[in-house]
């Protein structure tokens, strides 16, 4: 959306100037949005990092997600940059890499806490209190309730969260507060549209 509104103001003849995203990334973006994949030699912490804020900055969904993915899959989260990732994360609603650099980090949280990072991370009273939460869960042993939904959206990883709204045509791009909440708001939808049927079936059968 930000793209075309950005490309829509000018005509065909007219050089259309791109602030704050270098002309290499921008190159990589647009090859990613015409349904590119990422070269090898440009998926590291570097590149891909960039290329994630433009893509989110300018709304293209699908360039985000595959940087994302190739950023998690590069397995380049290490105890120096873990807690400046999860910032990045953060602020470009990026769940995967969130999801995915917070379990590194409570794995680590000794060697991170010396860490320039970590300084940085104290900053963010809200990262930290879900860094606590997730700690506490982590630490909380004991076996799960029989009666617990397994597809209760609260208790699935991001990819089921993705994999679960892309099946029902949602979208699959923010936090994971957000996916959750736009989950369980589809399967409210969905569960009062069947009780709705359910009803109407019911009184038509009682008609007859």
């Amino acid at each position: 959306p930000e793209l075309y509104s950005l490309v829509s103001e000018y005509d065909e003849r007219t050089s259309i100037p791109i602030m704050g995203v270098s002309p290499d990334i921008f190159q990589l973006l647009m090859l990613t949005v015409y349904g590119g994949e990422i070269p090898e030699d440009k998926k590291s912490l570097e590149v891909l990092k960039p290329l994630i804020s433009a893509a989110d900055r300018f709304g293209c969904t699908n360039s985000k997600l595959l940087a994302e993915q190739d950023l998690v899959s590069s397995n380049s989260i290490n105890i120096d940059n873990v807690a400046e990732l999860l910032l990045f994360a953060d602020g470009t609603n990026c769940a995967l890499i969130k999801e995915t650099a917070t379990a590194y980090f409570l794995s680590n949280a000794k060697d991170v806490r010396k860490t320039d990072g970590y300084v940085k991370l104290r900053e963010s009273p809200h990262v930290l209190e879900e860094l606590l939460f997730n700690a506490a869960e982590a630490n909380d042993k004991r076996p799960a309730s029989p009666d617990l939904d397994e597809r209760d959206p609260k208790r699935l990883c991001v990819s089921a969260l993705r994999s679960e709204l892309n099946d029902k045509g949602l979208d699959v791009d923010g936090s994971r507060e957000m996916l959750v909440s736009r989950l369980e708001e589809a399967n409210a939808a969905e569960a009062a549209a069947a009780a709705e049927a359910a009803e109407n079936a019911n009184n038509d059968g009682k008609l007859s």
